[in-house]
């Protein structure tokens, strides 16, 4: 079973993101990410809100991965501005 994360933001900063995590060190081959897409609720409160989904088959990994992720955010200029949400196993309710 694949392990899944949502990273939700309201900025284009999600493009960025989606690259770091890309070039990542941490990223391996079984890493699948998906993004950034529109949010299920795209836009609100006037503003554009975006989604980057991450998948991995090891949970360990996938927790390593976030976790250098969280790490990444604070290299994005303006990160502070931005609003983040992380998600963990958002199809489990």
């Amino acid at each position: 079973m694949r392990k899944i994360i949502t990273i939700s933001t309201r900025h284009c900063s999600c493009n960025k993101l989606r690259n770091l995590i890309l070039s990542s060190p941490l990223a391996d081959e079984k890493l699948w990410v998906l993004g950034p897409v529109p949010a299920l609720a795209p836009k609100r409160g006037g503003r554009w809100r975006w989604q980057i989904l991450l998948q991995h088959p090891s949970r360990v990994r996938l927790q390593h991965i976030i976790n250098g992720t969280l790490a990444l955010i604070n290299t994005i200029p303006d990160s502070r501005k931005v609003k983040w949400v992380l998600d963990v196993d958002p199809i489990e309710g």
